[in-house]
């Protein structure tokens, strides 16, 4: 069963910005606050799509990476790497596209839920899908 811990909204690009996502993450007071994933220089396929940076203590830090994926049925998600001093060691987890119906404008899907599930060594492991997903800062420029 997977657990929201959090949002994103794509900003697409203008003529004076590129294109990032803005929003927010509770891991429990363990490095929660907005977000902003800014995209990445890609030097390789394997390279990060986005750098991920979080407002924590009154600052902007480096919080991690994340990279577009694709589920069993063809939907992308962005599956995020999160890592932060604070932090025991680093947590994955995945953002979905919401559902249509939950989207302000429906003919420009730009709302994510950040969503987090326990690893279960017994479990098979696959691809997360979008059905899984059920259930006032200055961002830097």
């Amino acid at each position: 069963m997977s657990r929201k811990i959090g949002t994103l909204v794509h900003i697409p690009a203008t003529t004076k910005d590129k294109e990032c996502f803005r929003g927010d993450i509770d891991l429990n007071a363990v490095a929660s606050g907005p977000l902003f994933l800014d995209p990445a220089i890609k030097r390789s396929d394997r390279s990060p799509d986005y750098r991920i940076n979080i407002h924590y203590r009154g600052e902007w830090e480096d919080f991690g990476a994340a990279w577009w994926k694709e589920d069993q049925g063809g939907g992308k998600f962005l599956s995020l790497a999160v890592d932060h001093p604070d932090m025991n060691g680093s947590v994955n987890v995945a953002a979905f596209f919401v559902d249509m119906e939950d989207q302000p404008d429906p003919k420009n899907p730009d709302h994510m839920r950040i969503v987090w599930e326990r690893y279960n060594p017994n479990k098979r492991r696959r691809a997360p899908s979008a059905a899984d997903s059920s259930g006032g800062f200055a961002y830097p420029r």
